[in-house]
């Protein structure tokens, strides 16, 4: 954690960072993830911003989560998901909050993907879905969220996977940052023009 909260990530399995890609890379098998302690600042219908570089590194047709924040167990997280059996691309929240039936990562090059919430009940008024820089959100649908979005006391983040694990994902991630606010459209542009890491392989 770079950001001096003391929120460090931890590697479980085979789960390891590409010194020359500068990206953490996954596997897509079970117990293979990285995970934080509790984020106690994430508490209730708290807005945020998860940006990051992903490239997904094989064609499972099976669900993978590429990140996922909230207390293993309850409904009050945010993942974003991919099912490429269905192309079908999530932003959770509540319960399968907003969505697509296009598959918004059609292949394995490298987008910068960040989501935006402002807090509420999720849908696409108050949470934003931008892939390499432009507003996706058009693309998306609202799903069945009927709660407001409540982070439990002590949710980790975990990049890889789901909670706990599951839903493992065969992904590289790069740059990944996670704000405690949501950042407008032009502070979104900007993270993707200062790009992925200059002397990293393209």
């Amino acid at each position: 954690d770079t950001s001096g909260r003391g929120n460090d990530g931890v590697f479980v399995g085979t789960a390891s960072y590409d010194i020359i890609q500068k990206a953490l890379t996954f596997p897509g098998t079970a117990g293979n993830y990285l995970t934080t302690g509790g984020l106690n600042a994430f508490v209730g219908s708290q807005p945020y911003t998860v940006s990051g570089w992903f490239q997904r590194t094989s064609a499972s047709t099976s669900r993978q989560d590429w990140f996922y924040l909230g207390l293993p167990g309850t409904a009050y997280g945010v993942a974003f998901s991919i099912f490429t059996s269905g192309n079908a691309t999530y932003a959770y929240g509540y319960g399968n909050d907003i969505y697509t039936t296009v598959n918004q990562i059609p292949d394995q090059s490298w987008y910068h993907l960040a989501i935006t919430f402002v807090g509420g009940i999720p849908n696409t008024t108050n949470k934003k879905v931008y892939l390499n820089g432009g507003d996706i959100t058009s693309a998306f649908s609202d799903g069945t969220a009927s709660h407001i979005q409540n982070f439990q006391p002590n949710s980790p983040l975990v990049l890889g996977a789901a909670d706990s694990g599951n839903f493992p994902a065969t992904v590289n991630i790069s740059n990944f940052k996670l704000y405690d606010t949501a950042l407008e459209a032009s502070e979104v542009k900007t993270l993707y023009d200062m790009g992925r890491c200059s002397n990293a392989i393209p």
